[in-house]
């Protein structure tokens, strides 16, 4: 598994980002709410990577935080929550504010994030 890519950030869309580590690169799907936070394109950047791997494809996840890969993580752990499902809920919510969303039972705020219902 690729849990973490150090390189030169060579693209970056709303969807995602193509980091270049030693001539190769990794596309990786990144929240859109984060662009903002990320350097521009050409500086060195670091991001916390999960890897889905499936039957058809293997996936990249990058986050700029270990508290967001780990919101992810426990996020597609749900029934119902995929990756892609996950990266709307954290580009609507910080993890922090998720956490305490869900610890408080806060269904309002919860469905208001894209791709959460009522049964989600």
């Amino acid at each position: 598994m690729i849990a973490s890519l150090r390189g030169v950030l060579a693209h970056k869309s709303p969807d995602n980002l193509i980091i270049d580590v030693g001539g190769v690169g990794y596309e990786v799907f990144f929240t859109p709410s984060g662009l903002d936070r990320l350097p521009d394109g050409g500086e060195e950047i670091l991001l916390h990577i999960r890897t889905n791997v499936r039957e058809d494809a293997i996936d990249l996840y990058g986050f700029l935080e270990v508290k967001e890969k780990e919101m992810f993580v426990l996020l597609t752990s749900v029934s119902g929550i995929g990756p892609k499902v996950a990266v709307n809920i954290l580009a609507g919510m910080a993890p922090a504010d998720l956490a305490a969303a869900i610890t408080t039972s806060d269904i309002g705020r919860l469905t208001k994030l894209q791709g959460v219902g009522k049964k989600t």
